[in-house]
Protein backbone atom coordinates (compact mmCIF):
# COMPACT_ATOMS: atom_id res chain seq x y z
CA UNK A 1 0.00 0.00 0.00
CA UNK A 2 2.73 2.49 0.82
CA UNK A 3 4.30 2.05 -2.63
CA UNK A 4 0.90 2.80 -4.20
CA UNK A 5 0.59 5.94 -2.06
CA UNK A 6 4.07 7.02 -3.09
CA UNK A 7 3.14 6.63 -6.76
CA UNK A 8 -0.05 8.63 -6.26
CA UNK A 9 1.90 11.34 -4.42
CA UNK A 10 4.46 11.46 -7.24
CA UNK A 11 1.65 11.88 -9.78
CA UNK A 12 0.13 14.66 -7.65
CA UNK A 13 3.53 16.40 -7.44
CA UNK A 14 3.96 16.20 -11.22
CA UNK A 15 0.46 17.59 -11.73
CA UNK A 16 1.17 20.53 -9.39
CA UNK A 17 4.48 21.22 -11.13
CA UNK A 18 2.81 21.21 -14.55
CA UNK A 19 0.05 23.56 -13.39
CA UNK A 20 2.59 25.97 -11.95
CA UNK A 21 4.46 26.05 -15.24
CA UNK A 22 1.37 26.75 -17.35
CA UNK A 23 -0.91 28.75 -15.04
CA UNK A 24 -0.35 32.05 -13.26
CA UNK A 25 -1.87 31.17 -9.92
CA UNK A 26 -0.56 34.01 -7.78
CA UNK A 27 -3.75 36.00 -8.21
CA UNK A 28 -4.82 37.15 -4.78
CA UNK A 29 -8.42 36.82 -3.64
CA UNK A 30 -7.69 39.51 -1.06
CA UNK A 31 -6.76 41.84 -3.91
CA UNK A 32 -10.13 41.23 -5.54
CA UNK A 33 -11.93 42.05 -2.32
CA UNK A 34 -9.89 45.21 -1.69
CA UNK A 35 -10.26 46.39 -5.30
CA UNK A 36 -14.01 45.80 -5.14
CA UNK A 37 -14.28 47.79 -1.93
CA UNK A 38 -12.21 50.58 -3.51
CA UNK A 39 -14.62 50.75 -6.47
CA UNK A 40 -17.61 50.96 -4.13
CA UNK A 41 -15.94 53.77 -2.14
CA UNK A 42 -15.05 55.67 -5.34
CA UNK A 43 -18.61 55.28 -6.63
CA UNK A 44 -19.99 56.57 -3.31
CA UNK A 45 -17.59 59.53 -3.52
CA UNK A 46 -18.67 60.33 -7.07
CA UNK A 47 -22.31 60.28 -6.01
CA UNK A 48 -21.71 62.12 -2.72
CA UNK A 49 -19.68 64.95 -4.27
CA UNK A 50 -21.83 64.97 -7.42
CA UNK A 51 -18.84 64.64 -9.75
CA UNK A 52 -20.24 65.13 -13.24
CA UNK A 53 -17.62 66.86 -15.37
CA UNK A 54 -15.90 64.70 -17.95
CA UNK A 55 -12.41 65.59 -16.80
CA UNK A 56 -13.17 64.90 -13.14
CA UNK A 57 -14.87 61.58 -13.84
CA UNK A 58 -12.09 60.47 -16.15
CA UNK A 59 -9.38 61.38 -13.62
CA UNK A 60 -11.25 59.56 -10.84
CA UNK A 61 -11.76 56.43 -12.98
CA UNK A 62 -8.17 56.32 -14.26
CA UNK A 63 -6.87 56.97 -10.75
CA UNK A 64 -9.04 54.16 -9.43
CA UNK A 65 -7.70 51.83 -12.13
CA UNK A 66 -4.09 52.69 -11.29
CA UNK A 67 -4.62 52.18 -7.57
CA UNK A 68 -6.52 48.93 -8.20
CA UNK A 69 -3.77 47.58 -10.47
CA UNK A 70 -1.11 48.56 -7.90
CA UNK A 71 -3.01 46.82 -5.09
CA UNK A 72 -3.55 43.73 -7.25
CA UNK A 73 0.12 43.60 -8.23
CA UNK A 74 1.34 44.12 -4.66
CA UNK A 75 -0.91 41.43 -3.17
CA UNK A 76 -0.17 39.00 -6.01
CA UNK A 77 3.58 39.45 -5.47
CA UNK A 78 3.08 38.87 -1.75
CA UNK A 79 1.08 35.70 -2.49
CA UNK A 80 3.75 34.44 -4.89
CA UNK A 81 6.45 35.00 -2.26
CA UNK A 82 4.35 33.23 0.37
CA UNK A 83 3.78 30.27 -1.96
CA UNK A 84 7.44 30.19 -2.93
CA UNK A 85 6.52 30.73 -6.58
CA UNK A 86 8.41 32.79 -9.11
CA UNK A 87 6.98 36.29 -9.29
CA UNK A 88 7.53 37.13 -12.95
CA UNK A 89 8.09 33.83 -14.68
CA UNK A 90 7.21 33.16 -18.31
CA UNK A 91 3.59 32.32 -17.47
CA UNK A 92 3.10 35.52 -15.45
CA UNK A 93 4.54 37.56 -18.32
CA UNK A 94 2.19 35.85 -20.81
CA UNK A 95 -0.74 36.53 -18.48
CA UNK A 96 0.17 40.22 -18.19
CA UNK A 97 0.66 40.69 -21.94
CA UNK A 98 -2.66 39.00 -22.74
CA UNK A 99 -4.37 41.05 -20.02
CA UNK A 100 -2.99 44.47 -20.93
CA UNK A 101 -3.53 44.37 -24.70
CA UNK A 102 -7.36 44.60 -24.52
CA UNK A 103 -7.15 46.84 -21.46
CA UNK A 104 -4.82 49.28 -23.26
CA UNK A 105 -7.02 49.38 -26.38
CA UNK A 106 -10.12 49.97 -24.24
CA UNK A 107 -8.31 52.72 -22.34
CA UNK A 108 -7.42 54.53 -25.56
CA UNK A 109 -11.03 54.24 -26.78
CA UNK A 110 -12.31 55.62 -23.46
CA UNK A 111 -9.84 58.50 -23.73
CA UNK A 112 -11.06 59.28 -27.27
CA UNK A 113 -14.67 59.36 -26.05
CA UNK A 114 -13.71 61.51 -23.05
CA UNK A 115 -11.88 64.01 -25.31
CA UNK A 116 -15.05 64.24 -27.40
CA UNK A 117 -17.04 64.92 -24.21
CA UNK A 118 -19.09 61.74 -24.68
CA UNK A 119 -19.03 60.05 -21.31
CA UNK A 120 -22.25 58.05 -21.60
CA UNK A 121 -20.56 54.93 -22.96
CA UNK A 122 -17.30 55.10 -20.99
CA UNK A 123 -18.48 52.93 -18.05
CA UNK A 124 -19.74 50.33 -20.56
CA UNK A 125 -16.48 50.35 -22.52
CA UNK A 126 -14.43 50.06 -19.33
CA UNK A 127 -16.40 47.00 -18.25
CA UNK A 128 -16.42 45.35 -21.67
CA UNK A 129 -12.71 45.79 -22.37
CA UNK A 130 -11.81 44.76 -18.82
CA UNK A 131 -13.97 41.67 -19.28
CA UNK A 132 -12.21 40.90 -22.58
CA UNK A 133 -8.86 41.35 -20.82
CA UNK A 134 -9.84 38.83 -18.14
CA UNK A 135 -11.18 36.29 -20.64
CA UNK A 136 -8.17 36.75 -22.91
CA UNK A 137 -5.65 36.29 -20.08
CA UNK A 138 -7.53 33.49 -18.32
CA UNK A 139 -5.91 30.80 -20.47
CA UNK A 140 -2.79 31.49 -18.39
CA UNK A 141 -4.58 31.67 -15.05
CA UNK A 142 -7.49 30.38 -12.99
CA UNK A 143 -10.72 29.42 -14.74
CA UNK A 144 -12.52 31.59 -12.20
CA UNK A 145 -10.99 34.64 -13.89
CA UNK A 146 -12.70 33.73 -17.18
CA UNK A 147 -16.10 33.59 -15.47
CA UNK A 148 -15.51 37.00 -13.91
CA UNK A 149 -14.59 38.31 -17.36
CA UNK A 150 -17.84 37.07 -18.85
CA UNK A 151 -19.85 38.77 -16.10
CA UNK A 152 -17.92 42.02 -16.61
CA UNK A 153 -18.79 41.91 -20.33
CA UNK A 154 -22.48 41.35 -19.52
CA UNK A 155 -22.42 44.27 -17.07
CA UNK A 156 -20.82 46.40 -19.78
CA UNK A 157 -23.43 45.47 -22.35
CA UNK A 158 -26.18 46.36 -19.89
CA UNK A 159 -24.42 49.69 -19.23
CA UNK A 160 -24.29 50.32 -22.99
CA UNK A 161 -27.99 49.54 -23.40
CA UNK A 162 -29.01 51.71 -20.44
CA UNK A 163 -26.43 54.51 -20.32
CA UNK A 164 -28.34 56.33 -17.59
CA UNK A 165 -27.41 53.42 -15.30
CA UNK A 166 -23.83 53.13 -16.58
CA UNK A 167 -22.21 54.10 -13.30
CA UNK A 168 -24.42 51.67 -11.39
CA UNK A 169 -23.28 48.90 -13.72
CA UNK A 170 -19.70 50.12 -13.24
CA UNK A 171 -19.92 49.75 -9.45
CA UNK A 172 -21.58 46.34 -9.79
CA UNK A 173 -18.89 45.17 -12.22
CA UNK A 174 -15.80 46.62 -10.59
CA UNK A 175 -17.12 46.64 -7.04
CA UNK A 176 -19.61 43.91 -6.21
CA UNK A 177 -18.32 41.30 -8.67
CA UNK A 178 -14.73 41.80 -7.51
CA UNK A 179 -15.74 41.36 -3.89
CA UNK A 180 -17.66 38.17 -4.71
CA UNK A 181 -14.96 36.70 -6.95
CA UNK A 182 -12.20 37.78 -4.58
CA UNK A 183 -13.95 35.87 -1.83
CA UNK A 184 -14.38 32.82 -4.09
CA UNK A 185 -10.70 32.85 -5.10
CA UNK A 186 -9.61 33.35 -1.51
CA UNK A 187 -11.70 30.49 -0.13
CA UNK A 188 -11.03 28.13 -3.05
CA UNK A 189 -7.30 28.66 -3.63
CA UNK A 190 -5.77 30.48 -0.66
CA UNK A 191 -7.15 28.85 2.48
Amino acid sequence: MSQEKEHLQAIQDIKIMMERSTKFSSISGKAGIVVGMLAVIVFAGIKWFDVTTVASLFVVMVGTLMIALSIGLYLSIAKAKKDGAAIFDTTAKRFLVQFFIPLFVGGILCLIFACQNQIGYIPAMMLIFYGFALVHASKFSLDTIKNLGYLEIVAGLIAAAFTQYGMWCWVIGFGVLHIIYGFIIYTKYEK
